[in-house]
Formats: structure tokens, C-alpha cells, sequence
């Protein structure tokens, strides 16, 4: 999977959103070059509970042949709502068309895995960096990326994904 954050939208004749990046993606795996496999449907329900359907690209790495699905960041991976709509469940606004039990099971989600996200963007900086973070003195990211305001929850989709690590979810009847 690659999550995009440049990318243009286009309606079709089919009533679904063709989405397309606007830079070339690379495999977040070896960082090969990725070329257009095919396309599937992808459903999103949106904050005002319209659900939109969009046409997402399935790419192949030339170099491990390896297939990523191209997400937009608008779209949380493995979910069915978009991410604003999320972002907002979580932070505790209550313009989120899922039931109660879906908001109670993503902020459970999150809550719990905090601490790995922090240790996944502590990961990403030192790689950046080259050079360890001071473990006494290091910035929390992931607090930080959650207190610059709206959009936080797709920036931090689009780190940990593109990074080449998973991101796991959690489905209804797992804890």
C-alpha cells in the first residue's frame, strides 16, 4: 500500500471518483519504480454519510514485483470512512455518521496503540536523521503531529505506511 497526498480526482461517466497521483509513486518496500496493474472499486462514507466511490490504481514494483494498492490520504486504510471522518470521532466531535460502537472501537484502537505510532515516527526521524534520537529529551511525534490541528490522522497514515511499516487494524470482534 502507498499513501498518496498529491494526487487529482476525477469524475467518470460511471458516477465514481478516478483517483491518480500527481507524482510517481515508489515501492515502499525496495523503493523500486512502480508501474499502473490494474484498478478496483473502493467505497469511502463520507462525514455527511454519502458514500463515494472511488476508483483506486493497483500499482507493481518493476524491481520485487510486489503490488500496492495507491490510497489517498483522504481514505483510512482498511476502513470504510473517510479520514476526516475519523480524525473527528476520535477527537471527540460528533459529526461522524458511525455507530457509537464503531467511534468507541477506534478511539480503543488508537489509545492503544499510541505507543507504537510514537516508536514508528521516533524510527522514521532517526533514519532521516542518521543518528539516534536522545531517548531523555526526544519529542513526542506523535503528540506533536496530533496537536497541529486538523488532517493529523492522514499525516500520520502517510508516514507509517509509506515508511514501509503496517498498519494494523482492528476489527470488530478483536480486541
Amino acid at each position: 500500500m502507498v499513501i498518496i497526498s498529491r494526487y487529482e480526482i476525477i469524475f467518470n461517466s460511471r458516477g465514481e471518483y478516478a483517483v491518480k497521483s500527481v507524482n510517481p509513486s515508489i515501492c515502499p518496500i525496495c523503493g523500486g519504480s512502480l508501474f499502473v496493474r490494474d484498478s478496483r472499486l473502493r467505497i469511502c462514507i463520507r462525514e455527511d454519510g454519502h458514500t463515494v466511490f472511488y476508483r483506486i490504481r493497483r500499482l507493481r514494483c518493476k524491481e520485487c514485483a510486489k503490488i500496492h494498492t495507491e490510497l489517498p490520504d483522504c481514505i483510512m486504510p482498511f476502513k470504510r470512512y473517510g479520514a476526516a471522518c475519523v480524525e473527528n470521532a476520535v477527537d471527540g466531535h460528533n459529526i461522524c455518521p458511525a455507530e457509537e460502537s464503531t467511534v468507541r472501537r477506534w478511539k480503543r484502537w488508537l489509545q492503544t496503540r499510541s505507543g507504537v505510532f510514537e516508536e514508528m515516527l521516533t524510527a522514521q526521524w532517526q533514519n532521516q536523521h542518521l543518528r539516534p534520537a536522545n531517548i531523555l529529551s526526544a519529542p513526542l511525534f506523535f503528540q506533536e503531529l496530533r496537536n497541529a490541528g486538523a488532517g493529523w490522522l492522514s499525516k500520520l497514515t502517510r508516514h507509517i505506511v509509506n515508511c514501509g511499516y503496517g498498519l494494523h487494524t482492528c476489527f470488530a470482534f478483536c480486541p
